[in-house]
């Protein structure tokens, strides 16, 4: 099974140790976010990753339409693919705390595809329409795939359509995986493509302390960011026990954007994990958590649904202990599932 991480905030010294360690210990692929007003620039972090690592794709997870003209996009990434020597990446979502905490909202799907063609044209072309102008890129480049985060099944549908690689973020539990695969199949048939044809990648927050109580305590504001993402807009065909929906609906609607990567208990998003009593059901959802045996074991049943790829967001305050579990000791056991 492989392993991606994206590494979020922290001192850029530090997040230069974390590439190389992870590049060092087979991680495949390294995504860095991108939210302006909340932590370094995106492609700059990006270039570090790629200067510092040997093996691991690396790239944003994810930029999006509003805050980045598709040109200055395909630009970005073409870039980072000669100076990878073709590991690059570009993930492209609708939006989120880069477009929320500057007072816009994320785009539509429907803008989405029209950004994500226009990225792959310019990358694969040089040239794209773009709001009835068109834009040029006019340097060769290796080929750059173009992922795309889905975290409901209008997503699911359009990723499955039109991007190579997949972040499905919409949970692990079974009966929300075998529904994600079967959504990503049919985006990939209308695309004329197979789902074998689909770089899939399944989001995990992994944590690998001494008990699963702590990693989860440790995961609460993460837990409520996700939770944000997947049901910020409907919670139709997106799994949720009746009984939970108005909890889960109070905190996509309460969830602050300002505190979006910010680890620790006094988060006030993850105090509304709390609050809510939603603890435990996204963290059975949404995590992979506890010792290195327990998250080891959760490995193990998502390779019995057909999954053979996690990625994970490293966002903790102090990432160093997790970053040395992934690296010291959770790699050489995923080589053996």
């Amino acid at each position: 099974m492989q392993l991606g991480v994206t590494i979020v905030g922290d001192s850029l010294d530090n997040f230069v140790r974390y590439v190389r360690q992870a590049d060092e210990a087979g991680v495949a692929a390294i995504g860095s976010g991108d939210s302006q007003s909340l932590y370094h620039e995106v492609w700059s972090r990006c270039t570090l990753a790629g200067v510092n690592s040997e093996k691991a794709l690396v790239g944003p997870w994810a930029t999006n339409p509003v805050t980045r003209h598709p040109s200055v996009t395909a630009g970005a990434a073409a870039t980072l693919a000669v100076l990878t020597g073709g590991r690059a990446y570009v993930g492209i979502g609708p939006g989120d705390a880069a477009v929320y905490n500057i007072g816009h909202k994320p785009a539509k799907l429907s803008r989405l595809e029209e950004y994500i063609n226009a990225v792959r044209r310019l990358l694969e072309e040089g040239e794209a329409d773009w709001d009835g102008k068109l834009a040029r890129l006019d340097y060769p480049h290796p080929p750059v795939k173009i992922a795309m985060p889905a975290s409901g099944p209008k997503a699911l549908r359009l990723a499955g359509k039109v991007a190579d690689m997949v972040w499905v973020c919409t949970g692990l539990t079974p009966e929300v995986v075998r529904e994600a695969t079967s959504i990503l199949a049919e985006g990939a048939e209308e695309g004329g493509r197979t789902l074998d044809d689909l770089d899939v990648w399944w989001v995990g927050l992994l944590n690998i302390r001494e008990s699963r109580k702590a990693a989860i305590e440790e995961l609460k504001f993460s837990l409520a960011s996700y939770a944000h993402i997947i049901f910020r807009y409907t919670m139709d065909g997106k799994a949720v026990p009746p009984e939970l929906s108005g909890a889960i609906q109070r905190l996509a609607e309460e969830y602050q954007s300002r505190f979006h990567v910010q680890p620790g208990g006094e988060n006030p998003n993850a105090k509304l994990v709390e609050e809510l009593g939603l603890k435990d059901y996204l963290a059975g959802r949404l995590s992979i958590a506890g010792t290195l045996e327990e998250c080891l074991e959760q490995f193990r049943r998502l390779k019995d649904l057909g999954v053979e790829q996690v990625w994970s967001p490293v966002r903790l305050e102090d990432k160093q202990p997790l970053m040395n579990a992934i690296c010291n000791e959770l790699m050489l056991e995923l080589e053996k599932i």
